[in-house]
């Protein structure tokens, strides 16, 4: 069983002064000389592997904002071990240090942001020291805009809450009011018809207009679901997140997106635009609430059949589909409509982050959360003017932990 050294020392400088510095190498000295030194400043956590590092991670008792990691490990080396931080703990800030330094894979890991700052052995102690502090800064920064984003989507979300209480009442009594209407008006119109032109009051209705009464029903219930179909995906994309739990029944993927294709609020003509013929063979099953894949694709249709309103094509389409793999399994959305920009693409999964005006920015990253809930990731990939392809990867049942 491996040994943890621990060093606590709670520094009230900090915003955070609970947050742990964890280090990871397999060399005692090196932990105990790390862990010594740096003890009067911070709380200081060991490991000497990159297993015993992501269990103390994953254990809720441990806050974590720091990790330095040794890069030549018996196991995994350093540059593995911070690049499954990124997806795992991505508020977690990630130091590379190092004797025998790699620099190709170095440079690799800092241009592609697994590591913050790399930082050569043998240290030179006041600047590890000020490296410390200033990663640690940094994880404070991230931690209180997570904190603006967290207090944000509650408020949001009790907003929403509240907005859907008092549109409910309204909602059902227009309903029910509809119906009323619709029971009686057929047997009004047939009787007007049967009037004799003569006898009829001034102004007489014309079989347009009463080809249009007899849509209106129609037309109030249609509007009435859009309104609460908004209502519904806005609360979907303002609750907070929940715990991911493992789910004993498995779940048509296929079955899930002909449900959410079913339930969405289309205006007129959206429906149509809309394709999703997969294979039998191409179906395959996962693990999770089915609420998540139905946010997936309430708000991808909801940017596609935007971007596809401002495209100029004509051939106009939203073609989903499905791919079964040995260790992961894909959805694939894609539009052909007015695509997105290359300086905007990074962002689009960023909380309340939108490039549309007047818009609240929580769809993507909504999409983002609920993929995530499923153990899995979602991606984009765009050419402006032609298309954008939305790539949801999920793990096959088998291949989940």
């Amino acid at each position: 069983m491996p040994q943890v050294t621990t060093t606590k020392n709670a520094n009230h400088n900090l915003e955070y002064p609970g947050a742990s510095i964890l280090f990871v190498d397999d060399e005692d000295n090196a932990r105990s000389y790390f862990a010594h030194f740096l003890a009067e400043d911070f709380q200081v956590l060991t490991a000497e592997s990159a297993e015993v590092a992501l269990a103390m991670l994953r254990d809720p008792n441990n806050s974590i904002g720091v990790v330095v990691s040794d890069q030549r490990m018996p196991s995994v080396q350093g540059v593995s071990l911070l690049n499954q931080l990124c997806t795992e703990f991505p508020y977690v800030i990630r130091i590379l240090t190092s004797a025998h330094a790699d620099i190709n894979e170095i440079i690799k890991a800092i241009n592609g942001g697994e590591i913050y700052r790399y930082i050569a052995k043998p240290w030179d102690m006041q600047k590890l020291r000020f490296d410390m502090f200033s990663a640690m800064r940094l994880f404070e920064k991230r931690q209180h805009e997570r904190d603006l984003i967290c207090e944000k989507r509650k408020g949001m979300y009790i907003l929403t809450e509240r907005l859907n209480d008092e549109l409910r009442f309204p909602m059902m009594t227009i309903r029910s009011m509809a119906l009323t209407i619709d029971q009686y008006l057929p047997k009004l119109i047939s009787a007007y018809q049967q009037i004799d032109s003569g006898h009829r009051p001034k102004g007489e209705l014309k079989s347009m207009d009463l080809q249009s009464l007899e849509e209106t029903i129609g037309t109030i219930n249609q509007e009435v679901n859009l309104m609460q179909g908004y209502v519904d995906i806005l609360l979907m994309n303002t609750q907070g997140d929940k715990k991911k739990i493992k789910h004993n029944r498995r779940n048509s993927m296929q079955s899930a997106i002909r449900y959410s294709l079913d339930n969405y609020p289309y205006k007129p003509s959206e429906k149509a635009l809309v394709y999703f013929e997969p294979e039998l063979q191409d179906d395959f099953l996962f693990h999770g609430a089915r609420q998540n894949v139905i946010t997936i694709i309430a708000n991808l249709l909801s940017n596609a059949f935007f971007a596809l309103a401002k495209s100029r094509g004509k051939q106009k389409q939203i073609k989903i589909s499905l791919k079964k793999g040995h260790d992961s399994n894909t959805i694939y959305f894609e539009d052909n409509g007015i695509g997105i920009a290359e300086n905007i693409r990074p962002y689009i999964f960023d909380e309340f982050f939108s490039s549309r005006n007047n818009r609240i920015g929580a769809g993507l990253s909504a999409c983002h959360r609920a993929a995530k809930a499923l153990s899995g990731s979602i991606e984009c990939v765009s050419e402006v003017r032609k298309f954008t392809r939305f790539i949801t990867i999920l793990p096959t049942c088998e291949s989940e932990p």
